[in-house]
């Protein structure tokens, strides 16, 4: 009686949670449903940065058409090192006097400014071979973008009639369901009465438990199916999962140890999962890339020093020596700033902040994939759950109901296409929670496979 109660109790539930979950999507029209998904879908915004990095490239070829314009400059101080004592020496060589004199070590401090402009003027085909790539580049992402848009119309269209199909099942199940509680009703009244044999009440009772059993399958397919039509609209979004089964009752101990409210499991698979950090590692990439790109905006200031070795230096042979062997070193401070460069820098700019918004869009897009993941097994695990508890109370009766038929028919009041049918029912029963068993552990490790657990 108590699983009966329950049976009846979770079958109302149903009834109004279903209802009430699915309305609004199951009033659109499959027009809206289509409009909705090419306002609201992730890939066609990715396809938008796709296409901006490829006018950016365009414009980043055409910038070597223009002359770039660079100024330089730098500021010097040398210092001379004498290995010996400056003297003065003359001596003969190929019969001429040479005369190696001193210097006198002075400090040296140098500066200068420039401007520098270049035009290209020839460059065998390289920059209108970047700029034809570009031009085509940016034709490809445009026809893949209409490409994606004509997917996801196909998607949509596809999704809103495999929701209209669950829809209309769920509603042929619900029906089955109220005809199978009147005549479990019925059945209890007439056993009450003494018109009919216990057997034949229990036999009721266990097509009602499969009754029910094909409702909840029936809602939970619906709710599939929504979950798919919302993603496909691009419109996924946290709502009241847990109230597709009664807090109020305890679930069977072989699945609630797995069972996690889908918000919490959000954040959990948020945490866990590589899609999400690997998305994120590419985004602090895309943030170095952005400033890369603007660092050609400033100028670029070095600090040079170096020390020099030298040896004895005549200009030729038969010219004179002029100093002695002498070190010396230098530091200098220069700088090199781009003037103007066709406006390739803000191209380059152009290009890394389109790479980052089309990165942040991928996460809002992986984070709605990990979302209906984690809904649709969420909504097969407490379906396949609740199924096994109450089939595994119907394969039990079914056995029972069967042992008591054989008896019968062994007494002589029942016929052994009776017995046939009570065996056909114990197979049907056996078969469903087979498939229940089954669908459970399917779904669970879809569920943990959704939260980023390891699954081996």
């Amino acid at each position: 009686m108590k699983i009966l109660l329950r049976s009846l109790f979770t079958i109302i539930f149903l009834l109004y949670f279903s209802d009430n979950c699915v309305y609004a999507v199951s009033s659109l029209t499959v027009n809206d449903a289509v409009y909705t998904a090419l306002k609201n879908r992730l890939e066609i915004a990715i396809d938008d940065q796709d296409i901006v990095k490829a006018k950016s490239r365009l414009d980043e070829a055409r910038s070597e058409l223009y002359p770039r314009l660079d100024l330089f400059g730098n500021s010097r101080y040398t210092k001379t090192i004498n290995k010996f004592e400056p003297v003065q020496i003359s001596f003969e060589l190929l019969g001429k006097t040479n005369t190696i004199s001193p210097t006198k070590d002075v400090p040296e401090y140098q500066s200068y400014l420039s401007v520098q402009a270049t035009q290209r003027l020839f460059t065998g085909g390289n920059v209108t071979g970047k700029i034809e790539g570009a031009k085509e580049r940016i034709s490809q992402n445009e026809m893949l973008k209409e490409l994606h848009k004509r997917e996801i119309i196909l998607a949509v269209i596809k999704a809103y009639w495999e929701l209209k199909r669950a829809d209309k099942i769920y509603g042929i199940e619900k029906e089955k369901a109220k005809h199978s509680e009147i005549i479990l009703a019925t059945a209890k009244a007439r056993y009450e009465k003494g018109t009919i044999a216990g057997l034949e009440m229990e036999k009721s009772e266990v097509d009602f438990i499969n009754t029910k059993g094909d409702l909840l399958q029936a809602a939970s397919a619906r709710n599939i199916a929504e979950v798919e039509l919302l993603k496909e609209m691009g419109i996924i979004e946290t709502g009241n999962e847990t109230n597709l089964i009664p807090q109020d009752e305890p679930l069977n101990i072989l699945h609630q140890s797995y069972l996690k409210t889908p918000d919490g499991a959000i954040e959990e698979a948020l945490l866990s999962r590589n899609e999400i950090k690997q998305i994120q590692k590419r985004i602090s990439a895309n943030e170095a890339d952005i400033m890369i790109a603007k660092s050609t905006y400033y100028p670029q200031v070095d600090l040079v020093g170096n020390y020099n070795w030298t040896g004895w230096h005549n200009n030729n042979l038969a010219g004179s020596w002029r100093e002695m062997t002498k070190d010396y070193w230098s530091i200098m401070l220069k700088f090199d700033f781009n003037i103007f460069e066709g406006y390739a820098t803000k191209s380059r700019v152009n290009q890394a902040l389109a790479e980052a918004r089309a990165s942040r869009i991928t996460m809002d897009k992986e984070r709605q994939i990990i979302l209906a993941g984690i809904k649709r097994s969420y909504y097969s695990m407490t379906d396949s759950g609740e199924r096994i508890t109450t089939l595994f109370r119907n394969l039990s009766l079914s056995e029972k109901n069967l042992e008591a038929a054989k008896k019968q028919f062994e007494l002589g009041v029942m016929t052994l296409v009776q017995v046939a049918e009570y065996n056909v029912s114990l197979a049907d029963t056996r078969k469903r929670y087979i498939c229940a068993l089954i669908d459970f552990e399917i779904a669970k490790t879809e569920y943990r496979w959704a939260l980023g657990e390891d699954l081996v």
